[in-house]
């Protein structure tokens, strides 16, 4: 295993993802609960150079060195361990084409920006149905007449970004200034109806 082998995954694992994987949580300013001793607040502190820190115990490194540390391995086990739960696809017997990197890189950010989007969308629908849900027929407010109208397209909508295929989430994906534009529209709406009251 070459020596760029280790640089690559570092490129390829942002230490929050990894994190995150193996079950915890940063919080906004990228604290955890360090899993190396035992603490009720969080002093492990996560930074953007993809190194860690924590200031209870003194752990430090990088993504590698979390993952050795957390499942006991050694770091090149570390970087094979991160190498499948992340499906990388590096070969770690041979170098590293930089090109390749960065392309598998701008891969899972897209990625990441993809998953994101659908977390922010999932919400904005969630909650435009809850409007329709929560709508009084007998003094309905226009958003709450849309929010009405197009219940069964958001349920719809909803149930393809939790369960649908891809082909079917890149579909609401490539619709989403349109599909934003209702759900914003229903809830800009009842906040304006709710600062009102």
């Amino acid at each position: 295993m070459t020596d760029d082998v280790f640089q690559t995954v570092k490129d390829l694992v942002p230490i929050a993802e990894a994190v995150r994987l193996y079950g915890y949580e940063p919080s906004r300013s990228g604290f955890i609960c360090c899993p190396f001793h035992n603490e009720k607040t969080a002093s492990l502190k996560l930074y953007d150079n993809g190194s860690f820190y924590c200031f209870g115990c003194g752990a430090h490194g990088t993504v590698i060195d979390f993952a050795a540390k957390l499942f006991n391995l050694r770091p090149l086990d570390a970087v094979k361990r991160l190498n499948e739960d992340f499906r990388l696809g590096v070969n770690l017997d041979a170098p590293q084409d930089r090109d390749q990197v960065r392309q598998r890189r701008k891969t899972m950010e897209a990625k990441q920006r993809f998953s994101e989007w659908r977390e922010q969308m999932l919400n904005q629908i969630d909650k435009a149905i809850r409007v329709a849900n929560l709508a009084d027929f007998r003094s309905m407010t226009e958003a709450e007449a849309t929010a009405v109208r197009f219940r069964e397209s958001l349920e719809a909508w909803a149930s393809v970004l939790m369960h649908g295929s891809l082909d079917e989430q890149m579909q609401i994906f490539r619709d989403r200034e349109g599909v934003g534009r209702l759900c914003q529209m229903i809830l800009h709406n009842m906040q304006t109806k709710s600062t009102a009251a």
